[in-house]
């Protein structure tokens, strides 16, 4: 069963960013240029500077799976709204949406 808590300033960033690293890695190739993907590195992300702001997807055993980041709508015509993108699940190689838009 997966769960959806509040991160804390206690969260394992590390796992965060190594789940945003193996999403991108899977996700965008073959859409985004290999050498793009290629010069990326778990580096790139910082969510221990926006875990006031991350939603994470555990499982039963603490295993961080999925991430979400919300905040303030990005396009003013949204601006009463809250924007989320989708969970996203990475589990060896398949990824699926956790939450639907």
């Amino acid at each position: 069963m997966i769960q959806i808590i509040n991160a804390t300033s206690k969260t394992d960033f590390d796992a965060v960013r190594e789940l945003y690293y193996e999403t991108w890695q899977a996700a965008y190739a073959g859409l985004l240029p290999a050498s793009f993907l290629a010069h990326l590195t778990k580096a790139r992300w910082h969510p221990e500077t926006q875990w006031r702001t991350l939603l994470l997807a555990v499982t039963e055993t603490g295993q961080i799976v999925g991430v979400c980041r919300y905040g303030k709508a990005r396009l003013p015509k949204y601006s009463a709204g809250v924007n989320c993108s989708r969970f996203t699940c990475y589990q060896r190689g398949n990824i699926k949406a956790l939450v639907p838009n």
